[in-house]
């Protein structure tokens, strides 16, 4: 078709300046830029990131070698490491890592597969809050098969405390955490299902609705998040459980699992638990005018220039 935009050749990505391993696809039609932004929108909606200019990668694998895709990964790093960025791989997922100089905010999602690997490049406005308080120059990659699949991670030095020691629970509960008991958001909705290859039956796994946060008076808590997209087709759930206590405007949380599930054309293709670091939200609480609901609005980041609204089930 005239004016169509086609596939090119490219040795580097000019949106984040930096040389690639080799030669590769570079994907221009607006199909492709899509479903590339919606992958990273994924991970960057989570901190109300904004993604704006996106460019998308592959590169064809040409052997089914574990060191030739190790030499990929390595090189892709290095490259970013000489060019001055801070790495920081995500604690959600290992396929996406946020990278920084001063004058570059960058998203990259970086998925190696048996045929080809995939490599997107997404501007942010903004990086998330933990980026700032953690040292995350990435020294080497380190690559963990899944299935017919392998995850790039980053090995990251920390400067944070993984301190997940229980906090206490209802005896030590203030009277302000005491009224944040409950089931906030979307905690209930159909079930999200899986087809088990070992013995063809549909396997019933989690909820197939939006997030929800229940903390409960014991001191435990569940949070959930749900993203489902069409093209690519697609469902991501996460389930992070452990133990909560407030400290005045703050909700703080100990990790004691996160369990992270993601379908692919309703084929289950990656099931992995990890144990995240501690992290706070800011808070507070209110009726919604509209609805007249008891409703909880959190944010990550104080500076975030709204609250996400989870209202009382």
């Amino acid at each position: 078709m005239p004016g169509q935009r086609v596939p090119v050749m490219a040795d580097s990505s000019v949106l984040a300046g930096i040389p690639l391993p080799c030669k590769a696809l570079m994907e221009k039609r607006l199909f492709f830029s899509a479903a590339a932004k919606t992958v990273l929108e994924m991970e960057a909606s989570k901190y109300q990131i904004i993604i704006s200019d996106v460019e998308v990668f592959s590169f064809p694998n040409t052997t089914t070698a574990q060191e030739n895709r190790q030499l990929l990964a390595d090189t892709l790093f290095n490259s970013l490491k000489n060019s001055g960025y801070e790495i920081r791989s995500s604690n959600d997922d290992p396929a996406y890592t946020w990278l920084s100089t001063n004058n570059r905010k960058i998203i990259m999602y970086f998925m190696v597969n048996k045929k080809e690997t995939s490599l997107y490049f997404g501007k942010a406005d903004k990086l998330p809050p933990s980026f700032s308080t953690t040292s995350a120059i990435a020294e080497k990659s380190t690559m963990k098969s899944e299935g017919t699949k392998t995850w790039v991670n980053s090995d990251l030095s920390s400067n944070i405390s993984s301190d997940n020691s229980n906090p206490p629970g209802l005896a030590n509960l203030s009277a302000e955490g005491r009224q944040l008991t409950g089931k906030w958001g979307n905690l209930s909705g159909s079930k999200v299902n899986y087809q088990d290859e070992s013995t063809g039956y549909m396997v019933v796994s989690g909820q197939s609705r939006g997030y929800g946060l229940e903390l409960r008076p014991d001191g435990s808590f569940l949070q959930t998040t749900v993203v489902t997209s069409g093209r690519p087709s697609y469902r991501i759930f996460v389930s992070t459980t452990g133990n909560w206590t407030t400290n005045n405007n703050q909700l703080i949380f100990y990790p004691k699992d996160r369990h992270y599930r993601k379908w692919e054309n309703e084929m289950i293709t990656t099931d992995e638990h990890s144990v995240p670091e501690r992290y706070t939200m800011f808070w507070n609480k209110k009726i919604n005018d509209i609805t007249g609901k008891e409703c909880l609005y959190v944010k990550y980041d104080i500076g975030q220039p709204q609250w996400d609204e989870l209202c009382k089930e």
